[in-house]
């Protein structure tokens, strides 16, 4: 049996929305490109942080780090930049002032609520290692372009594909391995 990955999000390893704790809000008196940008996306920031291990009871703080510094380089922001490959950059910066980064583990555990195929999902994303990790995660759950993921983790286009193909590759060769022993029938 054969296993492909697809740009599409696999219910095995999305990332639930629901799981997200509410992203802190903004005061209303925020300058309007700062607004616009926070509104837009704080999601994906705090999804960011999060990837890189800030635990759910300091995702707050840490959202409010990453605009505060945005809110005062702004005007330093190359507009031939993604916003998004910007922010994520900002994000692990602002992760490691919370002891985190990449290596760290960012899913201590799977609530018991958790389907099988999202906890294996998770196991698989946790096994990799950090760079291939988050080249997957940006370019196959965020739907970022190849080129805004080399951006955002500060490297060459041809080593964040590297990354991302190396990553599927575990990740096909560890289900094709489960599905073969028929240990689980969602595979």
């Amino acid at each position: 049996m054969a296993f492909s990955m697809t740009r599409r999000r696999p219910e095995a390893l999305a990332i639930g929305e629901a799981e997200a704790p509410e992203p802190y809000q903004p005061a209303l008196h925020l300058p309007t490109p700062l607004r616009e940008l926070f509104e837009g996306h704080a999601p994906f920031v705090s999804r960011s942080l999060g990837y890189r291990g800030v635990p759910d009871a300091q995702l707050d703080a840490a959202l409010r780090d990453v605009f505060s510094f945005v809110f005062e380089r702004l005007e330093e922001y190359g507009k031939q930049e993604s916003v998004r490959a910007w922010l994520y950059a900002i994000a692990a910066r602002v992760s490691r002032t919370y002891g985190c980064s990449a290596e760290t583990v960012f899913w201590e555990a799977v609530a018991p609520e958790d389907s099988a195929a999202l906890a294996f999902g998770r196991h698989l994303l946790t096994e990799l290692p950090p760079p291939q990790r988050e080249a997957f995660l940006l370019y196959e759950v965020e739907d970022m372009p190849l080129a805004e993921v080399a951006q955002a983790l500060d490297c060459t286009r041809r080593t964040a594909y590297a990354w991302l193909q190396a990553a599927r590759e575990r990740i096909v060769a560890e289900v094709e391995r489960i599905a073969a022993r028929g240990e689980h029938d969602w595979v």
